[in-house]
Parts: C-alpha cells; sequence; structure tokens
C-alpha cells in the first residue's frame, strides 16, 4: 500500500474482499494512520462488517457502502440467504447510529430478479433517512458467474429509468447514481431518450448525466472498461494486480494478472502493462465499446 501511494500517487483506497476480516481492518488502519491525506472507504455485504463495526467507528473512515439488491424477497433470493436482508438493513441503521463515517451509501445490483423492487428500497431507505444510492446493471463474465439470464434487456433498463424518474420528485434530499460499466447497457441508454443521450457530458474518465429533481440529484455514468487502468488498480490479497472481472473466476487466469507488488513496483506494473499480456483484455473491451456504439 505504501508503494501504490509513493509510486502512482493513490490516495483513495476501497476495501471490496469477499468479506471483512481482522487483516482487512488492520490494513484500513495502517492507510488511515500511516498515509497522509488519504480517503479510505469499505463495501461490504452488511453481514461480515457485523464485528468491526465499534472498531470501525474509532477509524475516521470516510464512507461505507452496504449492498442490499431490492427490497427482502428478492434481496435474500438473489443472495441465497433468508434473513439476509434484515441483518443488512440493521447493519445499515446501526451504522447510522452511531456514525462510524460520514457517508453510509447503498449500493444495489440490478438483475432481472430485482428490477421491480430498487425504486421501493430507494423510497423505504430514503424514509429511514439515508440519501446516497448507487445502482449497477449486472456484469455478466460470460462462462463463468453470474448467469446470463440475469442481465435486463433494453426493456427492462427503460421501464427502471422512468419509474425512477417518477419516485425522484417523491424523496428528500438524495442522490442517487446509475453506474453502467458495459457498453451495451450505455447502448441501451441511446435508445432510452435522445435528450437524455445527447445531454451526456465528459468528466475525466467517464461520461454523465445528470438531472435536478427538486431538492434530488440523478446521475447517470457511464464508466468504459477499457479505461479501467485510469481509474483503479485492482489488487487481489496475494499482491496480484487484476484487470476487471477477472474475480469472477474463481482462480484467475494468468494472462489476467498485470504483475504482482510483492516482487514488482506498482509504478512499474503500470508501466510495462501495454506490453503485458493482460492488456488484452483492454483492447478487447475497446472494440466491444466500438462495436456497441456503432449499432443502430
Amino acid at each position: 500500500m505504501k508503494d501504490i501511494y509513493d509510486g502512482l500517487r493513490v490516495r483513495i483506497f476501497i476495501h471490496n474482499g469477499r468479506s471483512l476480516d481482522k487483516k482487512g481492518i488492520e490494513s484500513l488502519r495502517y492507510i488511515k494512520t500511516s498515509l497522509p491525506k488519504t480517503k479510505v472507504g469499505i463495501i461490504d455485504n452488511g453481514i461480515s462488517i457485523i464485528p468491526f463495526i465499534d472498531k470501525l467507528a474509532s477509524m475516521e473512515l470516510d464512507w461505507i457502502d452496504i449492498s442490499l439488491d431490492g427490497m427482502e424477497l428478492d434481496h435474500d433470493f438473489q443472495r441465497r440467504k433468508k434473513g439476509a436482508f434484515k441483518r443488512a438493513l440493521e447493519t445499515l441503521l446501526e451504522l447510522k447510529e452511531k456514525e462510524v463515517a460520514p457517508k453510509v451509501n447503498v449500493l444495489t445490483c440490478l438483475t432481472t430478479i430485482n428490477k421491480g423492487s430498487i425504486t421501493g428500497l430507494i423510497s423505504f431507505l430514503n424514509e429511514k433517512g439515508f440519501n446516497n444510492f448507487f445502482v449497477s446493471p449486472v456484469s455478466v463474465v460470460q462462462g463463468y458467474r453470474p448467469s446470463e439470464t440475469l442481465k435486463v434487456s433494453s426493456e427492462d433498463f427503460r421501464l427502471f429509468i422512468e419509474e425512477l424518474l417518477k419516485i425522484m420528485e417523491t424523496l428528500e434530499d438524495v442522490e442517487v447514481h446509475v453506474d453502467l460499466f458495459e457498453a451495451e447497457y450505455m447502448h441501451f441508454v441511446k435508445g432510452l431518450n435522445k435528450s437524455i443521450w445527447t445531454a451526456f457530458q465528459c468528466e475525466y474518465d467517464h461520461l454523465v448525466w445528470k438531472e435536478q429533481i427538486k431538492q434530488n440529484e440523478l446521475f447517470i455514468n457511464y464508466f468504459p472498461l477499457s479505461l479501467n487502468g485510469i481509474r483503479e488498480l485492482i489488487v487481489n490479497c496475494d499482491g496480484n494486480v487484476l484487470v476487471p472481472k477477472s474475480m469472477a473466476k474463481g482462480r484467475i487466469p494468468e494472462d489476467e494478472i498485470s504483475g504482482c507488488l510483492l516482487s514488482k513496483s506498482s509504478s512499474k506494473i503500470v508501466k510495462e502493462l501495454p506490453n503485458s499480456q493482460s492488456f488484452a483484455f483492454y483492447i478487447n473491451e475497446l472494440f466491444m465499446e466500438k462495436s456497441s456504439f456503432r449499432k443502430g
């Protein structure tokens, strides 16, 4: 982490493991206490974080993201765990009550399972005092997980955006971000509404559309995966630097590892990236993005 901080001048660190554990807590504490002017956040399922809430309260984290995939029936079904929604909701409320972080955000993955309950979830949680919501359509890695059947259609996506626009008028002091990472979903936007499509603006490495609705703000953000290397560095717990989506494969293929921080500096890995096997991922994504946008 010190190497990434010094060599790449990274100042934002996010813990996004499958679960939070003591080693993760130690790493976060090290960053906050030893690396000046950093911002540190956590992404969690609302369950693995439970034993560490009191410890986290003393660490001055900048934000915590808790993932909730729709209302109770949809969330529990999608997570294949009865009671998961109630536990995650209790965690959200405890984090808010104890003021563990200045921002407690809600993350949601839009799928064919929960497409009808996400707007209800946003309204439900806004009534409980939550104001920041991030929704991303599911990304599928062919041949691996999740299932292709979870991807919403262009019509599903259109109906979701229309419903979201309707409920924005009923919410209080809310920011909702619809974050798109695949060109196919951005192509859905192109066919959704011409006024939205033509109003996108470029901000550094992504495109953004923004609408003020009463005291609320709705964003649609498109982050091309071909530019992911500019935006973030994905580091596995074994020190390997990975390309996006590779974690979905379980056993990481060698050609999707850009280098290992245990044997190379982060700056050297980044400099050598264009000549590495893993760079093919970004080239392939670029071609898919171009192909998608050329569609009528």
